[in-house]
């Protein structure tokens, strides 16, 4: 009994001292190495509020992201919008982590999100892995109608964009490779 208790208690205060430390250093997330290529470009994201890893410390990096996990990321980016939506028209809306509800909700509102068509059923299938197509889809989505809601985005201008944000990305040193 006293050893699991003892073991216990080293347990938490490890935890504790290891965020300490990590709070001392400005380290967001203990799995994300301060010499990673994508060091910085987490540690934005992280400070900005775009995604919160895991909640437990982590970032996950070598994770795969699923579609729910993108569109919040997108939501964040977006200042969490207020939705007035609901998802009840996909048959396995329930499937939606609770968390991300809003998150999902905003982005089929706002066309980043249509749903995967599986016979003659359209499903939001929020756990699944993105792909890069759909990542790339929802990206563009989210460009052309919520960041440049206000200009007509044409693949020209989109493709543009694409190469500014690369530069800015390579000229800043925040990405190593794509």
């Amino acid at each position: 009994v006293m050893a699991a208790f003892f073991a216990n208690a080293f347990e938490a205060i490890g935890g504790f001292f290891t965020q300490i430390f990590m709070a001392l250093i400005d380290i967001r997330f203990s799995d994300v190495k301060a010499d990673a290529w994508y060091f910085e470009a987490v540690e934005w994201a992280g400070e900005t509020g775009v995604a919160a890893g895991l909640g437990d410390g982590r970032f996950c990096p070598d994770g795969k992201v699923t579609r729910e996990q993108f569109a919040q990321l997108l939501y964040n980016d977006a200042d969490k919008p207020q939705t007035d939506g609901t998802l009840s028209s996909f048959p396995d809306a329930g499937q939606v982590s609770g968390w991300a509800t809003d998150a999902l909700t905003w982005a089929v509102e706002e066309g980043i999100v249509s749903g995967q068509k599986t016979g003659a059923t359209v499903i939001l299938n929020p756990r699944a892995t993105a792909t890069r197509a759909e990542a790339a889809s929802m990206m563009k989505q989210y460009i052309a109608d919520c960041i440049f809601s206000d200009e007509k985005v044409n693949e020209e201008t989109a493709g543009q964009l694409t190469q500014t944000v690369r530069l800015f990305f390579r000229n800043n040193g925040l990405c190593g490779r794509y």
